[in-house]
C-alpha cells in the first residue's frame, strides 16, 4: 500500500509540475505546498494534505527540491524557499534530520529559511543531542559566529570536528573554516584545504565554492584559476548563488552569453552582487540585448540589500531621469546610503 502510495505521489507531483502555468500567481512558498496538495490524493486544503502526508515524506520532498531532483523547471530560489517550509513543518513535528536542515535554512540568508537565529539555533541544538551529523555542524557554525546564541570557538571547533569524523561533509567544511580563520585552533591555510577538499569531494556545494575561492586566490595553495572555474561550476550546479556568481565573473571575458546565465540564476536568488552584475550587463547589452528598464529593476533589488555599487548606480539614474523620473532627492537618499 505504500508503495502504491508513493507511485501515486510520484504521478500527481509530475501533474503539478506541468500545471506550473496555473500557479503563478502563486506565492513562490505556497506554489509547492500547493504541489505537495495535488500530490497528496488530491486532497483540498493545505491543512489535509499536511495531514495526509508523513513527516518522513514531508522531509524526503524538501531534499529533493533542494537538490534539483523534483520541479527543474522552478527556479533556483522559489525551489529553496518551498524546501525550507516543507522542513520547518517537518521539524515543528519532531523529524531530527528537518530539524538540522531547515536551521540551515535559516542560518544561511540564501538558503530560503525565514526562522528566527535563536529559533533555528534550538532546531541545530535538538538535532546535534540525537547525534545528527548535520545538526552538529550547523550548531558548530552558530556557536564559531554568534548566531543566535553567545560565541564559542572552542564549542564550534568541537562540534566540528565530532561532525567530521563521522564522514559528514559540512562538518568537514567547518572543520575547514576554523583553520583558515583560526578559530579555536591555531591558523593553518594547508589544512584548511584539506578539509574544504574532503567535503567539496563529498559534493558539499558551500565546501566546492570555498575551494573555488582558495584555487583562484592562492589560499593553502598555488593559485590555480582552471580548478577554482572546474569548483565554481561544480557549486553553481547544484544552485550555490554564490558559487554561480562567482561562475559568471570568470565567463565574462569569453563567453558573456553564460556569464548572463549565471549572473541571472543568481539574482533570481537575491545574491546582490549577481543583482548589480546582472544590471550592469542589461544597462551595456553585455551577452544580451540593452535593455536600461530591466537594469534600474536589478539595480533596485540589489541597492535594497545594501550594495553600494547598485546605489551609486540607481542615484545616477534617479539624479538625471534616465528610465525613472528624475527625482534628486531620491538620488541623494541613495548616494547617501552608498556612502
Amino acid at each position: 500500500r505504500l508503495e502504491k502510495r508513493h507511485r501515486e505521489l510520484r504521478a500527481e507531483v509530475a501533474r503539478a509540475e506541468a500545471a506550473q502555468g496555473a500557479m503563478d500567481r502563486v506565492d513562490s512558498a505556497v506554489r509547492m505546498k500547493a504541489m505537495l496538495e495535488a500530490a497528496t490524493y488530491g486532497v483540498k486544503t493545505e491543512a489535509e494534505a499536511a495531514e495526509a502526508a508523513s513527516t518522513a515524506e514531508m522531509y524526503a520532498i524538501a531534499m529533493k527540491l533542494r537538490s534539483g531532483a523534483m520541479a527543474e523547471q522552478l527556479e533556483w530560489g522559489v525551489r529553496k524557499k518551498a524546501a525550507a517550509a516543507l522542513l520547518e513543518e517537518a521539524a515543528e513535528r519532531g523529524h531530527v534530520q528537518a530539524m538540522a536542515w531547515a536551521a540551515y535554512c535559516s542560518l544561511f540568508p540564501q538558503e530560503g529559511g525565514e526562522r528566527a537565529a535563536e529559533e533555528a539555533v534550538e532546531w541545530a541544538r535538538r538535532a546535534s543531542d540525537s547525534e545528527d551529523l548535520v545538526g552538529k555542524a550547523v550548531l558548530a557554525y552558530a556557536y564559531r559566529e554568534g548566531q543566535g546564541l553567545e560565541k564559542d570557538v572552542d564549542k564550534a571547533l568541537r562540534l566540528a570536528r565530532e561532525s567530521a569524523a563521522g564522514g559528514e561533509a559540512s562538518g568537514q567544511r567547518e572543520v575547514g573554516h576554523c583553520y583558515r580563520l583560526g578559530s579555536g585552533v591555531e591558523k593553518d591555510e594547508e589544512r584548511a584545504v584539506e578539509w574544504y577538499r574532503k567535503a567539496a569531494e563529498q559534493g558539499d556545494a558551500v565546501a566546492q565554492f570555498t575551494l573555488g575561492c582558495c584555487c583562484e586566490i592562492g589560499i593553502g595553495m598555488e593559485q590555480d584559476k582552471a580548478q577554482a572555474v572546474e569548483w565554481y561550476r561544480k557549486a553553481a550546479e547544484q544552485g550555490d548563488a554564490l558559487g554561480q556568481t562567482h561562475l559568471a565573473a570568470c565567463c565574462v571575458d569569453g563567453d558573456v552569453v553564460e556569464a548572463v546565465k549565471w549572473y541571472r540564476r543568481a539574482a533570481e536568488q537575491g545574491c546582490d552582487d549577481a543583482q548589480n552584475n546582472l544590471a550592469i550587463c542589461c544597462e551595456q547589452g553585455i551577452g544580451m540585448e540593452q535593455d536600461k528598464a530591466q537594469a534600474v529593476e536589478w539595480y533596485r533589488k540589489a541597492a535594497e540589500q545594501g550594495d553600494a555599487f547598485a546605489q551609486t548606480n540607481l542615484g545616477f539614474y534617479c539624479e538625471h531621469g534616465e528610465v525613472v523620473e528624475q527625482d534628486k532627492v531620491q538620488a541623494l537618499k541613495w548616494y547617501r546610503r552608498a556612502a
